[in-house]
């Protein structure tokens, strides 16, 4: 059964979140501190990215070995 606050905490954390994006969008890109801003924002973009092939591959992988399974063992019922 799942945990009856587990909705409110999630949502507490994307209200969180999503201020802390929002306090972040709001100063400006140009001016002092700039570079490091940008340096900040690439970084947490590549950090996504990466991410986001991590789960592809591992699904890929998941995948082959599912279909491999399922050759092995029809292979094995036929002979």
């Amino acid at each position: 059964m799942p945990d009856p606050g587990w909705r409110q905490r999630s949502q507490e954390g994307q209200a969180r979140a999503q201020s802390a994006n929002l306090a972040e969008m709001g100063r400006p890109l140009e001016g002092p501190g700039a570079e490091k801003r940008l340096a900040r924002l690439q970084h947490r973009f590549r950090q996504v990215s990466l991410a986001a092939r991590r789960g592809d591959r591992r699904t890929v992988i998941f995948a082959v070995v599912v279909f491999v399974v399922v050759v092995a063992l029809g292979l094995r019922l036929t002979t």
